[in-house]
């Protein structure tokens, strides 16, 4: 369109890392298929909801990672958070703090539609 994304807002931050996020999980996956689609989907997803809700999200390896994870959960991959972890060289302990932020910014369901 003409106009290069610099940063220098919230929406053009969140849409870069969202980018870079999706460029990592393109690399792990060597293609882009529905399984990495699929992962790329959730990391908009994620970065979406943040948005919308006034949160921040800088880290696009822990969005990478949480997307890919979340997206193995789904569809029943079995996969370990060590396991993606180690691939997008973050810890554990930062995964499991993404995949929380992730649930916490999912809109509140009622029991009864689950």
């Amino acid at each position: 369109l003409g106009h290069p994304l610099t940063g220098k807002d919230p929406v053009q931050q969140f849409v870069l890392v969202a980018m870079q996020a999706a460029k990592l999980i393109v690399q792990k996956y060597e293609t882009l298929n529905m399984f990495s689609k699929g992962c790329i989907e959730q990391a908009f997803t994620m970065m979406e909801l943040a948005l919308m809700q006034e949160q921040t999200i800088k880290n696009e390896k822990a969005l990478a990672a949480t997307a890919d994870f979340i997206f193995n959960l789904v569809t029943g991959e079995e996969v370990t958070k060590k396991e993606i972890a180690a691939y997008y060289e973050i810890s554990v302990s930062t995964l499991t703090k993404y995949c929380n932020l992730y649930f916490s910014l999912l809109p509140n369901i009622p029991d009864e539609l689950l």
